[in-house]
């Protein structure tokens, strides 16, 4: 998958049939994270582990042009924080937005978490939101 940070792209586009946004994997993949410390069955652990490892080397691009595109418009604010100058916000914005529509495979089925097998695990709506695409009830 290439990546682009072109300010040209749309900024965000309905996914095509079969295919991602970036940045819903992305999204996904910081809730992943915080999944990863939730106590749940055995079944949707090995779950989140597949995900997780799934989507390690369609993010690997997407962090490396992130950064880019943060160095490229933002100023350095100490402790991996940045500012972005005014005048750089609608570049940044733009640049951003378009790698976050940059289109991707759908993630396989056999790697897809059924919700109702995680009926004894606490989760927000919004955590569900943010993995809906690796739910397949």
């Amino acid at each position: 998958m290439a990546f682009s940070s072109s300010p040209a792209r749309p900024a965000m586009m309905d996914s095509l049939p079969g295919m991602v946004q970036t940045g819903a994997l992305a999204d996904a993949a910081d809730v992943l994270e915080k999944l990863m410390d939730l106590p749940t069955t055995a079944a949707i652990a090995m779950k989140i582990i597949k995900i997780r490892r799934w989507l390690a080397p369609l993010l690997a691009g997407y962090q490396s042009e992130r950064n880019e595109i943060v160095q490229r418009y933002g100023v350095v604010a100490g402790e991996g924080k940045f500012t972005i100058a005014p005048e750089n916000v609608p570049p940044y914005t733009a640049a951003l937005n378009g790698l976050r529509a940059e289109q991707t495979a759908a993630p396989p089925a056999d790697i897809l978490m059924r919700i109702s097998e995680m009926a004894d695990t606490m989760i927000t709506p919004s955590t569900v939101q943010k993995i809906e695409l690796f739910i397949r009830d």
